[in-house]
């Protein structure tokens, strides 16, 4: 499959490719920050481990996306 359909896939959807991938990161990022055997782990790594960059750009992505930040997510908040 070419990319040009793939992205017409999850357009015809209503959804882009981009968008997909960074929900899917997210929801993980959440599972894992909630993972008690993970709590010695910073939230920045949590973030790169899930494939964002930075720790700030992965902080601003959780909070839009979980209305939360990533360490009152971790807290259970």
């Amino acid at each position: 499959m070419s990319l040009r359909t793939l992205h017409r896939a999850f357009a015809a959807q209503g959804h882009t490719f981009a968008g997909t991938l960074r929900e899917l990161r997210l929801a993980r990022a959440g599972e894992l920050l909630r993972r008690p055997q993970l709590a010695h782990v910073a939230v920045g790594e949590i973030g790169r481990r899930c494939g964002f960059a930075d720790a700030s750009h992965f902080a601003r992505a959780f909070r839009r996306a979980m209305g939360v930040s990533p360490a009152q997510w971790w807290r259970g908040g």
